[in-house]
């Protein structure tokens, strides 16, 4: 997925009153995990036949809905590894594409 689609998704979000901006922004992130669940298994997978070991992650997924937890965060593991930092905004922020990231 690109930067300029998500760009215009996110552009859109100050006229989420419309039901229409709400559903395409949702489907879109629905997409977009879906995608990176798919990247996941396929790279877990070529890891694996190299002799690693690998368990992939699943994008968006919670061990507890109150307070909300993840199973593993992304966004720390992409802090840690220097791709960003956290802001202020509790996002993870790159040089390149700011907080529009997943």
């Amino acid at each position: 997925m690109g930067i300029a689609l998500l760009d215009s998704i996110v552009d859109q979000l100050p006229q989420g009153f419309e039901r229409a901006v709400a559903v395409s922004y949702r489907h879109h992130y629905d997409i977009t995990n879906l995608r990176l669940d798919l990247l996941a298994a396929r790279v877990a997978s070529m890891l694996q036949k190299e002799g690693y070991n690998a368990l992939p992650i699943p994008a968006s997924e919670r061990s507890e809905d109150h307070p909300i937890k993840a199973v593993f965060s992304h966004k720390l593991a992409a802090n840690l590894a220097g791709l960003g930092w956290i802001g202020k905004n509790c996002l993870l922020i790159t040089p390149e594409a700011g907080p529009r990231v997943r």
